[in-house]
């Protein structure tokens, strides 16, 4: 378990910046990173710290949390720790549509391209909800996670 953790952690040089990442298992350092060019500013981090969260939002773990910890040393060097919680990684089994009319909600299904049983993706449930915008069947259109038996679901 030891040589696990310690093999997730990862130091880079980015800029100014040095990057630490732990807790993270499901994605190795390297890839976390491999879109980085330099860390020079806050908006940088943001951005680092963004591009990480989509990473994991489209892998299924739309629970995943980082916090960000700033370690100034005294030679003027930086260096912020990434630590990373997971979260469980969720398969959506169904949708579920929050409507006062009676929707049809196997046409909703097919216009968003859902297929039960897959894990939960940022990237496709944002084009979901375009394509359902487009129908103006709906009025307004939310993004929750309910979780109902252990099974989770997305209400739209």
């Amino acid at each position: 378990m030891l040589s696990a953790i310690l093999s997730t952690v990862l130091l880079l040089f980015y800029g100014g910046i040095n990057v630490e990442i732990s807790g993270n298992l499901f994605f190795s350092s390297q890839y976390l990173l491999s879109d980085t060019r330099n860390i020079n500013t806050k908006q940088d981090a943001e951005r680092l710290i963004s591009d990480i969260l989509d990473k994991y939002n489209n892998a299924g773990f739309p629970f995943c949390r980082i916090s960000p910890e700033i370690i100034r040393n005294d030679d003027a060097s930086s260096r912020m720790i990434l630590t990373i919680e997971e979260g469980k990684r969720v398969v959506i089994e169904d949708l579920l549509i929050n409507t006062k009319a009676r929707p049809n909600v196997s046409a909703a299904k097919h216009i968003a391209d859902f297929r039960p049983g897959e894990y939960f993706s940022l990237k496709a449930l944002m084009s979901a909800k375009k394509k359902l915008m487009k129908t103006n069947a709906l009025e307004n259109i939310g993004d929750n996670i309910v979780e109902r038996d252990g099974k989770y679901y997305l209400l739209l």
